[in-house]
């Protein structure tokens, strides 16, 4: 496990420091529960207007998502996709083949 790094800091400004942090936290850490059920509400409202939450939120995903990697999995997806096609396919020929003709 690694060790905190703990930086010296003379007097009593450590302890000042200490409660600076920890009270620029507990606020953040409210803002954030209150964007939270922002967040949440917002879904509330386009559920009621007929729309898929779980299809917002994979929208919303999706746009996060670095378009240029984005691009590399697609790529990636579509390689995979025709390699099956082709398997497939090569199966059933195989298959026609030892069948023989009809």
């Amino acid at each position: 496990m690694a060790k905190a790094k703990v930086k010296a800091v003379p007097g009593d400004n450590v302890l000042g420091a200490v409660g600076g942090y920890v009270e620029r936290i507990e606020r953040l850490e409210e803002e954030k529960k209150g964007i939270a059920t922002d967040i949440k509400d917002i879904y509330g409202e386009a559920k009621d207007h007929g729309l898929s939450v779980p299809g917002l939120r994979r929208l919303i995903a999706k746009r996060k998502k670095d378009k240029e990697k984005e691009a590399e999995l697609d790529r990636l997806v579509a390689l995979y996709e025709a390699a099956l096609k082709r398997a497939a396919q090569s199966a059933t020929e195989k298959k026609h083949e030892f069948e023989g003709p009809g």
